[in-house]
């Protein structure tokens, strides 16, 4: 009897369970659920959690069949507590986010479902456009998913951490999560913190730290999510109350996030990132701050610009450069390459020039976006502009000196060499 009632439940499993946490956002449910029941993957369902609203919540969602869930916290306990419980209550193979006022577009769910189930991926990613009330969208270089067949969780907390402002790796909704490996991330928190900003990053840290070694992750290019920015969005909003609220989220998201790298050895490998990641998401409130804040909350002010004072770090130190070159080293050692071009004439382009120096590999020249000075040497070596690349065959292997412009240079590079062997600091 028990062995066919797992069985029945197996079948009946849902292949992907979207969670909608909903606060003081009704006005906008309807068209998120839509959007998903408009998808061409049949077997999925959608559990909205009710953060204890003020809407009609649950009138909207007693509008659908049984395949929407109902769900509600008898006290508001914020948005990671909203997507902790829709974890505890999903039933399908993966599990993805969705807040309340965004949609999804291009069946972009079934597209990634295929697609981790033909890779047996634990994660897959897939791209977002940002849109407003205008109507205008837009997308910059710092919210593309850039287009790779499988990468591990090293892999994803290397570009989270080591560039600078890259947020479509760490949001929470732009991907679908194996709920095997969901489940095991709740092993991390109580379900107790009140976090409503960057909570994000906090998931998407434990998560990959989880896949650190061995985790499969992989991508559909389509962009999937509309990503919606108005004047009621968590993200924009400067009130006083609301400044104070980001930067106890700051500081409580950082501490953990600190705890689980510190848990899996890591922190000292990631702590100039770390600090610097902690320090941007802390300027934010503090850019932002209306007058008068500091009088109105005084404690909060205070520890923020301490806390600042305190991570502000040299981002030319040593420090800051020994883990990228670390990484671009494993990968030359992986390639062999017998001679190579350098793109890139600072610290960290010296740096990787001065290691393979060390390996025994020969540096043949550099290469600039633009090289206004005809001849100009560097180390006695010749420096290139990128356009001189296109027609000369002996530019095969080109080392990429550069962190928060590795994709774009790739790219450009490949625009003109496509068979080039490009070798940086990610993949």
């Amino acid at each position: 009897m028990d062995t066919k009632s797992n069985t029945n439940a197996e079948i009946n499993k849902p292949a992907l369970s979207i969670i909608i946490p909903v606060y003081n956002a009704e006005q906008f449910l309807e068209r998120a659920i839509n959007s998903v029941l408009a998808s061409t993957l049949d077997n999925i369902e959608i559990l909205v959690v009710d953060d204890a609203s003020e809407g009609n919540c649950r009138d909207i969602v007693a509008s659908y069949s049984s395949q929407v869930r109902y769900i509600r916290h008898n006290k508001n306990k914020g948005l990671f507590a909203a997507r902790y419980t829709g974890i505890t209550e999903a039933r399908g193979d993966y599990i993805v986010h969705l807040d309340a006022d965004d949609w999804v577009v291009n069946d972009v769910y079934s597209k990634a479902y295929q697609r981790g189930k033909a890779l047996n991926a634990d994660v897959v990613y897939f791209n977002l456009l940002q849109c407003d009330d205008t109507g205008r969208t837009w997308n910059d270089k710092k919210n593309v998913i850039h287009p790779f067949e499988l990468k591990t969780g090293r892999d994803i907390i290397d570009e989270m951490y080591l560039t600078n402002g890259y947020w479509a790796l760490h949001v929470c909704w732009n991907k679908l999560i194996k709920r095997e490996v969901a489940l095991q991330l709740l092993d991390d928190f109580s379900g107790d913190e009140y976090v409503n900003m960057f909570e994000d990053v906090l998931w998407s840290t434990s998560l990959f730290l989880k896949l650190y070694q061995h985790g499969r992750v992989t991508m559909v290019p389509d962009i999937g999510i509309m990503y919606y920015r108005h004047d009621q969005s968590l993200t924009l909003g400067i009130s006083h109350e609301l400044m104070a609220q980001k930067i106890d989220n700051t500081l409580a998201v950082y501490a953990t996030i600190k705890d689980l790298l510190e848990k899996y050895q890591l922190f000292p490998l990631y702590q100039s990132f770390y600090e610097r990641k902690m320090h941007n998401a802390l300027s934010f409130p503090l850019r932002n701050v209306q007058e008068g804040f500091s009088q109105a909350f005084p404690e909060h002010f205070s520890k923020a610009k301490l806390t600042l004072k305190a991570l502000y770090k040299d981002s030319e130190s040593d420090c800051y450069f020994n883990y990228p070159c670390a990484r671009i080293k494993e990968k030359i050692e992986d390639s062999k390459p017998q001679g190579v071009f350098l793109y890139g004439l600072d610290t960290l382009a010296q740096r990787v020039f001065k290691d393979m120096s060390d390996m025994n590999i020969e540096t043949l020249g550099f290469v600039v976006s633009h090289n206004e000075q005809q001849h100009r040497r560097m180390n006695n070596l010749p420096v290139y502009s990128i356009k001189d690349i296109q027609n000369q065959s002996e530019f095969k292997h080109i080392v990429v000196g550069s962190i928060s412009s590795f994709y774009e240079i790739k790219n450009t590079i490949h625009e003109r060499r496509p068979d080039a062997t490009v070798i940086g600091v990610f993949d």
